[in-house]
């Protein structure tokens, strides 16, 4: 019988724990949090479930390994603003206003994307605009990003 020290389940085992690790630890430098396992914050959520209201102030929204809910259905568009709206390993849904100017600018990498309208993106770029858009109006401009997530928006 040959030692566990030499056995690939122990080594495979040691290269997992070391792989979680250096996730654990990239994940607490990106946000600057001492631990990041069942976060939510103001915009971000990791290994936890979150529902963000619409706020002028932020303008980054993430989910890593959670499951969040945006409303941006309350936003007045005076102004240009763009939002980014982010899922890795997750599952987003972001709500928006129909008669809202606003385009969403869907990028996936083996993700998935869904469109009020039902179109979808799985892999590459995705341009999507409301029925009424007008890019000379002031608009909101959402980047939505997935990996391995699926982003749904919805009215």
């Amino acid at each position: 019988m040959k030692p566990m020290c030499n056995s690939g389940i122990f080594w495979g085992s040691v290269l997992i724990l070391i792989g979680i690790l250096l996730i654990d630890l990239g994940i607490k430098i990106l946000l600057g949090r001492s631990s990041c396992y069942g976060m939510s914050h103001r915009n971000s959520i990791v290994f936890s479930d979150a529902k963000f209201q619409y706020s002028r102030d932020q303008e980054q929204y993430s989910s890593v390994f959670g499951n969040g809910f945006l409303d941006l259905s309350n936003f007045d568009s005076t102004e240009n603003k763009i939002i980014e709206v982010s899922a890795v390993f997750s599952e987003f849904k972001v709500k928006i206003k129909k008669e809202a100017n606003w385009k969403i600018i869907a990028n996936s990498a083996f993700g998935n994307i869904n469109m009020p309208n039902n179109n979808h993106t799985n892999f590459g770029t995705y341009n999507y605009k409301s029925e009424n858009f007008n890019p000379n109006s002031p608009k909101l401009t959402i980047k939505a990003n997935s990996v391995f997530a699926n982003i749904k928006f919805f009215y």
